[in-house]
This record gives structure tokens, sequence and C-alpha cells, in this order.
């Protein structure tokens, strides 16, 4: 097990560690995704971001054919660029779930988000906030269409998609309904920091090193959070995490040097990290007045089920909605696959793209209400 300190383990994204090892495990064909002719329409579609500059975004709407005014779920995939398909190592994410669901007799529209494939706009410099009023334009364009219920049209959220779902939903009252899967129910300072322990720890760094990591994610959120702006807060970050490497060994004190905080710092300027911080998913699941699912695996190291999923039951508790089911999926991890150990180096190592006991209770949850 490798222990030693390394610094580039420091406030990576999981993402980013795991790609380079993963590379040589996506290229086969998983065996979970769809293969045509399939035994529903599929339909491509375009629609605009009347709040983005009338942007245009495109996607593919799936119709169960043997449902007329079937009710729809709008996929919202997770953070960084994605194309409609959830394309990751080798895995088709969001179609196969797609695939799943139409063939229940739920219609689904996923697209490429802003600034990816198809679409226009800029994904770089674009927040939750901007990605929010993507998925109203999608909920819009559905309300234009004749062979869609217009009264069952569902969000169905995957990690910053289970942010952003009940964004939308707590404003928009076309949302019939909200899926959360491994969405966080703590702010984002305080998912990435329990993240980036557990994922460090997980990679066989010493529980010491992995717990510095999650303080120094604590300290600039917190710092983030404080400021309604951005003037000073360099200086003030630099400044509180002096005082905390004051307290350190004088190992980790060598290791976690003024320079390489400086060098990090510019990864929490990014517009997108800035106000992922700041974000509080209370807030909009406390408004929630919809039919609420909200699942995570029990393995997942990225949104941690063990504390997220209480703080978004603890929050549904308090909302309007009469309708909610909290569950934590035994032996899966973030992407929702049968894992080992839950670790990110798992994920094109699986052939598994999605449980099926995942694909089957979320489409016969929906069934049931609608």
């Amino acid at each position: 097990m490798d222990t030693s300190f390394s610094p580039q383990k420091v406030l990576i994204s999981t993402v980013v560690i795991f790609l380079a090892f993963a590379e040589a495990f996506s290229q086969d064909v998983k065996p979970q995704t769809p293969v045509a002719p399939f035994p529903y329409t599929v339909e491509e579609v375009v629609f605009k971001n009347a709040d983005a500059e009338d942007i245009q975004l495109a996607g593919t709407l799936f119709l169960p054919e043997k449902s007329k005014k079937a009710p729809v779920a709008i996929i919202i995939s997770g953070s960084g660029p994605q194309n409609r398909n959830g394309t990751l190592l080798g895995h088709e994410y969001y179609l196969v779930l797609a695939d799943h669901l139409v063939r229940q007799g739920i219609a689904v529209l996923r697209y490429d988000e802003r600034g990816v494939a198809e679409s226009e706009g800029e994904f770089k410099g674009s927040t939750s906030a901007d990605f929010s009023t993507d998925v109203e334009a999608a909920i819009s364009y559905l309300n234009t269409r004749k062979d869609i219920n217009k009264k069952k049209i569902g969000l169905i959220g995957h990690s910053e998609g289970g942010l952003i779902a009940p964004m939308v939903a707590s404003r928009n009252t076309d949302v019939a309904y909200v899926v959360m899967m491994a969405g966080p129910g703590l702010d984002g300072g305080r998912v990435l920091s329990t993240q980036v322990e557990k994922s460090t720890a997980l990679q066989g760094a010493n529980p010491e090193v992995a717990k510095l990591n999650a303080d120094f994610i604590a300290i600039i959120a917190h710092k983030i959070r404080q400021k309604n702006d951005t003037l000073g807060l360099d200086k003030e970050i630099k400044s509180a995490w002096k005082q905390k490497r004051d307290s350190l060994s004088s190992f980790l004190q060598q290791a976690y040097n003024m320079d390489l905080l400086s060098a990090q710092m510019s990864f929490h300027k990014d517009p997108w990290m800035y106000e992922f911080f700041r974000l509080d998913p209370q807030e909009y699941l406390k408004k929630i007045t919809v039919p609420v699912l909200a699942i995570n695996g029990s393995l997942d190291v990225q949104v941690i089920a063990e504390v997220n999923l209480p703080q978004i039951k603890n929050a549904l508790a308090s909302s309007p909605s009469k309708d909610v089911t909290v569950k934590e999926l035994e032996g899966l991890n973030h992407l929702f696959q049968e894992a080992t150990t839950g670790s990110a180096l798992e994920y094109a190592q699986i052939k598994q793209t999605i449980s099926p006991s995942v694909l089957e209770l979320i489409a016969a949850w929906i069934n049931e209400r609608f």
C-alpha cells in the first residue's frame, strides 16, 4: 500500500485521477449498451434557452410506441462536460438509463450540455445555476409537444444533476417529480472535503494526509461562504491556512508549503467551483412540493451516502412534499455499479454500466405514481 504523501493528490478531482489509469479498460463495448433496432421512437430534437442568449441545445427524445401522452423524464448529467449519452470510459451511462425507462413506458429527453457535442454555448465558466436554466428550457420545449403528458414532466439528476433537479423543482411548477441519483445533501465544500478525504485514503494515503486534504478544502469553502465577493479572498485563505499549517508536524509542514497553496488557489477561482461551494441543497429541498426519490450507493466515495442522505431526508421532511423515498443501496458506487471498493479506478473495469436493480427501482417508482 502506498502511504507516501503526494502533493498531486491534493484537491484534484477523483475523475482526473482515475482517467489515466482507466483508459486501458474503456475500449470494449459494455454489455448493457443498447443496440438498434429499438422498440421505441427515437427523435433528434433541438430547443433554445431564452435565458442564455437563445443558445440552441441538441438532444434525443425517446418515446414509447405503445403509450400516448406518456410521462417523461429529463435526464440531468453530473459535473464536467458531458454529451447526451453520458459517455464515460466505455460506458454510455445516460443512454442505458434512458433505454430502460422508455421500455417501461416512460419517455426520456437527454441532451448535450451547453458547449458540448452538438449544443451551442460555453461550458467553461458556466455554473450549476446556469445549467439549471438549460433544464428549464427543456421543460418549456416539452410543453410544446402533444405526444407527452405535460402534467407528468419529471427530472432525473445524477451527481451535480441531483443538485440541479431540486433547484429547478423548487421554483418551476411544471415539474411533477424528482429523482436524485447520488445528489448532494451538503453544501459543495463539505461534499468535496468528504470526497477528498475518503478518496485519498482509498488510494493509500495515510489517515493524517487524507484528513489534511479535507481540512484544506474546508478552509477554502468556509472563507468563500463567509464573503459575498472574492475581494481579498486569497489573503484570508492564506492567513487561515497558515494558522492551520503552524499546528502541523514538520513532515506535513514541509509538504504543505505556501507555494503549493498558492499554486492550488487558482483551482478554486473557477466560477463553477466558487458557486458550488456556496450552494446549499437544503435551500431547494425544503421547497419541493412533488414526489422525490433520493438514492445513493453505500460505496459511493464522491457523494458519501452516510453524510448526504440523512441531510436530504431531514430537508425533505421539512418540505411540503408528502411523498419522499430515501434509500441507501448496498454495494453500489457513485455510478450505481455493483462494486468492490467504490474507488473511481473501478468504474471502467466494471462491465456493468448501471445495476439492473437501480434501473428497475427508478422505473417502478415513476410508474407507481404516474
